[in-house]
């Protein structure tokens, strides 16, 4: 199971080398180093980032992947190429905005929780109209085994928690868990920030048998 990434958008534009070495050169050292072994069976997590500026129907495995967003994008659309042409039994497992325990400090949930608590504003880049299929860590663990136990030739997957969620609807929740009245200051669209990922699961329930189960107020 291929989980190493250098993850993050933003800093993709700042270092895109550093994202292409780790993200395509280093799914490229993996692929060799099992081939040397004779390990044939590979789960590599992506990310709905591949699938670039989009609006409107849900993203399915089968649709044309858009021009990347940002650097970090474009490597892990790389990544995937290589996967797939590899040969191996290689299951790719696009992963849409996992959120959870031991998640990145520096990523927008651990941010609004920490401001929330002590009582300070939530910077919010954007208008909050943005929607994301935020997928609870359970969750995407539980559609990474199953990939594992299935992966044969080559094949694509979404895993997401199943429902597309405003950025503003996200702040409000956690305002209602903590108990706590959110104060937003707004702050322009960063590069690389997409207006919206919603995930097709028809493949994942039918070749996985895979339903998220932990809602967002839940998560």
């Amino acid at each position: 199971v291929h989980l190493a990434a250098l993850a993050g958008v933003r800093a993709s534009f700042t270092d895109p080398a550093a994202y292409a070495d780790v993200n395509e050169r280093g799914t490229g050292c993996v692929l060799a180093a099992m081939k040397a072994v004779g390990v044939s069976r590979l789960v590599i997590a992506s990310s709905s980032s591949v699938y670039g500026v989009r609006r409107g129907e849900a993203f399915a495995e089968t649709d044309p992947l858009g021009p990347a967003a940002s650097p970090y994008a474009a490597s892990k659309q790389g990544a995937e190429r290589l996967a797939l042409a590899s040969g191996l039994d290689v299951a790719v497992v696009r992963l849409f905005t996992v959120y959870g325990p031991r998640q990145r400090p520096g990523m927008a949930f651990p941010k609004f929780i920490a401001a929330l608590r002590a009582g300070r504003p939530v910077d919010l880049y954007g208008d909050g109209r943005s929607v994301r299929d935020y997928t609870f860590v359970a969750d995407a663990v539980d559609g990474l085994v199953r990939a594992l136990d299935r992966a044969r030739g080559a094949q694509v997957v979404n895993v997401a928690g199943g429902r597309a969620i405003p950025l503003f609807e996200v702040i409000r929740t956690l305002g209602e868990v903590l108990g706590v009245a959110p104060v937003v200051v707004h702050h322009p669209d960063q590069p690389g920030d997409v207006p919206e990922t919603r995930a097709n699961l028809t493949v994942a329930w039918e070749w996985l048998g895979y339903a998220p189960r932990v809602g967002l107020r839940e998560g």
